[in-house]
């Protein structure tokens, strides 16, 4: 499907995703300033990855729909997030972040998926 037979609202799925996947490379290309305090098995980094890629697979399945597309995208992008830290000064690369990454993208698409068949979806007509 080329951009221009895109809805207006597919349109904006997907500029929200683009947007989104440029505040995390912008995030993840800030050096740390406090590197030794940073802990590989920290739960509070690892929070902060699962609701970063919760995210980002809510809003990847919102413009596309479909399952293995958003799991695989948010999976990749976290792989290249990942890789592109191993780069950044005090940064690293982390199989823990990127496993954090994956099963945040798996709960953004699990939440979108039970929002969109409750009662509250039905009931407010969320265009989600």
């Amino acid at each position: 499907m080329t951009l221009s037979k895109l809805t207006h609202k597919a349109k904006i799925d997907f500029l929200l995703v683009i947007a989104y996947m440029t505040l995390i490379f912008y995030l993840s290309s800030i050096p740390l300033e406090f590197p030794e305090i940073i802990n590989e098995l920290d739960p509070t980094k690892f929070s902060l990855h699962l609701a970063e890629y919760t995210i980002l697979g809510f809003l990847l399945f919102n413009a596309k729909k479909n399952f293995n597309f958003s799991f695989l995208v948010s999976s990749l992008y976290g792989l290249s997030d990942e890789v592109h830290q191993y780069f950044v000064p005090y940064r690293t690369f982390s199989l823990f972040d990127l496993l954090a990454d994956m099963i945040g993208s798996l709960f953004g698409i699990v939440i979108f998926l039970y929002l969109q068949r409750t009662r509250f979806y039905k009931r407010f007509k969320l265009n989600i």
